[in-house]
């Protein structure tokens, strides 16, 4: 079976950038502005955006980079993709949001507390229909994920996954995400690759 990665994205306090080319540079001076600034330049219109909290903001906007705002994946039956996603922070940018409005909870900001939601947004928005599964870790673990990707693709029957890394904290916001398929055209999916790509 051969992988291969057909597009990547990456969205970072450098700006957001898609097969290593600079698409929107960030000039903004909070996470929220710069996430704003991305939807509106990438010439986006999805009403449930502005109800995101970052954490989803940020896996949706990298995931359009990395899509072509879907078009990549509209020929891909549904049933046939499927999304690994590692992260850090888990949701704590809306449960300490939560957390500071406990007195008088807001249900807008309870139900962006778990990264499953995250997960959830991106299934919604392209239609996909396989598994989505997001690990908590310190870092990414390149050589788990790479065989969690591997072993999924050989024990079903997909044939694309989007994967990575989306993490939103207080001090920084990171996102790398790659497209990858059973394909004769693109990068050969290793964990050398994606160490190369990710710059780590």
């Amino acid at each position: 079976m051969t992988l291969k990665i057909s597009s990547f994205a990456r969205i970072d306090t450098g700006g957001a950038f898609k097969n290593g080319e600079l698409v929107v540079p960030n000039h903004q001076e909070g996470q929220d502005d710069f996430l704003l600034h991305i939807y509106k330049a990438l010439g986006i219109k999805y009403g449930k955006f502005h109800k995101m909290d970052p954490l989803c903001k940020l896996a949706f906007l990298t995931a359009e980079l990395l899509t072509d705002k879907g078009e990549i994946l509209k020929d891909v039956p549904p049933e046939d993709i499927f999304i690994v996603i590692g992260n850090s922070s888990s949701s704590i940018l809306s449960d300490t949001a939560h957390q500071q409005e406990i007195d008088m909870p807001s249900p807008a900001v309870f139900v962006y507390t778990l990264p499953n939601i995250m997960l959830g947004e991106l299934c919604i928005k392209y239609k996909i229909m396989g598994e989505n599964t997001c690990f908590q870790s310190e870092g990414y673990d390149i050589n788990f994920i790479d065989e969690y990707i591997e072993s999924t693709f050989k024990d079903t029957g997909y044939s694309h996954c989007i994967f990575g890394w989306v993490n939103a904290d207080h001090n920084n916001l990171s996102a790398h995400l790659f497209l990858v398929s059973k394909s004769d055209d693109g990068m050969h999916f290793t964990p050398e690759k994606i160490r190369s790509l990710m710059n780590i």
